[in-house]
């Protein structure tokens, strides 16, 4: 009796099997999705014209202003990527002397399209100042940006560190109107030019809107000057002297940052 209890209850009331181990998960590891803005049209538009004015100032002053041992191509990319997160805040050019920088080339992004008057570019192409390039030891370029590098720094291709600002010689600055002009506004220019190049000039004729002066520097040569380009206040007068940055453009050789000569 005892026996066919044992095999009813063994039939009708089974004993609790254990639990089957439970098999591993098979966990894929998916990379995450880079969150970095590629670079449109527009951005690789920016770079390029930037590029451009630095390539035509190399060549004018005899000397790569393009830092040595980096490669173009993944500078260009660099910054290309940068603009596209809006992380560059501007783009510099320096050019060292006496251990200081003499001039420096700026460029900025405004981030907005301005609408210029069609006589807003004087000079019809990039502003170059007439330099002692015998002065000229070094230069480098630089950028300043906004600290938004983390959605991009890993598609970097050059190495980018910090570098200690290097005085200044007491000098003046201009804006780049051709700069403003070829991007409808959304790069500002600006040069800074140490006084060792400014030239002494003598206003040789004078009108309402515009003047000319000779370089006394230069033998004699002819400089145009727009009171746009003078200190609040100046007015040209025959005869008298001024002190300017006397710069090459395609339309010649015109003053900027004029004052009244000491």
């Amino acid at each position: 009796m005892s026996l066919l209890n044992d095999i009813l209850n063994g039939f009708f009331n089974p004993a609790p099997q254990p639990k089957p181990t439970p098999r591993p998960s098979m966990n894929i590891h998916t990379p995450p999705t880079s969150s970095a803005k590629l670079p449109d049209t527009n951005t690789k538009l920016a770079i390029s014209k930037i590029a451009a004015q630095i390539d035509f100032a190399s060549k004018a002053y005899q000397r790569t202003l393009w830092p040595e041992g980096a490669s173009r191509a993944d500078l260009l990319h660099d910054l290309e990527l940068m603009l596209a997160a809006a992380d560059l805040n501007q783009i510099t050019v320096e050019l060292h002397a006496g251990g200081c920088v003499a001039h420096e080339f700026c460029w900025g992004f405004t981030g907005r399209t301005l609408l210029l008057p069609k006589d807003f570019d004087l000079a019809k192409g990039m502003e170059l100042p007439l330099l002692d390039l015998k002065r000229i030891t070094g230069h480098r370029l630089m950028v300043t940006r906004h600290n938004k590098e983390q959605s991009y720094a890993h598609l970097l291709k050059l190495n980018w560190g910090t570098v200690t600002p290097m005085q200044q010689e007491a000098g003046g600055q201009f804006a780049s109107e051709h700069a403003a002009a070829i991007t409808g506004g959304r790069i500002s220019g600006t040069m800074r030019v140490g006084d060792s190049a400014r030239h002494t000039l003598v206003v040789t004729s004078a009108g309402d809107k515009f003047a000319f002066a000779q370089d006394m520097q230069l033998k004699g040569q002819s400089v145009w000057l727009n009171p746009r380009h003078a200190a609040p206040g100046l007015h040209f007068k025959i005869g008298a002297k001024v002190s300017a940055v006397v710069v090459s453009t395609p339309r010649g050789l015109q003053g900027r940052d004029i004052r009244l000569a000491a």
